[in-house]
C-alpha cells in the first residue's frame, strides 16, 4: 500500500505541469511515464527482495543504486504493458524479468582475468 501512495502523491506533485500552456501536456506525459518506470521496476524487482526480507527502505535504496538498469526495465514494462492482447502475457513476464535482472545485479563481480584455458583438437 505504501507504494501506491507514493505513486498518487508524485503524481499529484506533478499537475501543476498541467497549467503551463503549449508543454506543460507534454511535460506531465514525460513525468508521469518517469514516474510509471520507476513503480513498474519497484514492483517487479520488489518480488525477489520481498522473498530476501528487504525493508521497503532497502528497496528504494537498492533501485536508486541501480536507477539507469532500474528505469530501463521499467520502461520496458510500461511499453508492453499498454499493448493490449501482449499485457495478459505480461506480469509472469515481467516478474521472470525482474527476478532476472535482480540476480544479475547482485551477482559478485566476474573477474575480468583470462578464463579457463581452451584447448584445440
Amino acid at each position: 500500500m505504501k507504494i501506491l501512495g507514493v505513486y498518487f502523491v508524485l503524481l499529484f506533485v506533478g499537475i501543476p505541469l498541467l497549467f503551463i500552456p503549449w508543454i506543460g501536456g507534454p511535460m506531465f506525459t514525460l513525468f508521469g511515464a518517469a514516474i510509471s518506470s520507476y513503480m513498474y521496476a519497484f514492483e517487479y524487482l520488489g518480488y525477489p527482495m520481498d522473498r530476501r526480507r528487504l525493508s521497503f527502505s532497502a528497496k528504494r535504496s537498492f533501485i536508486r543504486s541501480n536507477i539507469r538498469s532500474a528505469m530501463g526495465f521499467g520502461l520496458g514494462n510500461l511499453a508492453l504493458s499498454s499493448i493490449p492482447v501482449v499485457n495478459l502475457l505480461f506480469i509472469p513476464a515481467a516478474v521472470v524479468g525482474g527476478t532476472l535482472l535482480y540476480l544479475e545485479l547482485t551477482a559478485p563481480a566476474r573477474s575480468s582475468g583470462p578464463g579457463p584455458a581452451v584447448t584445440g583438437s
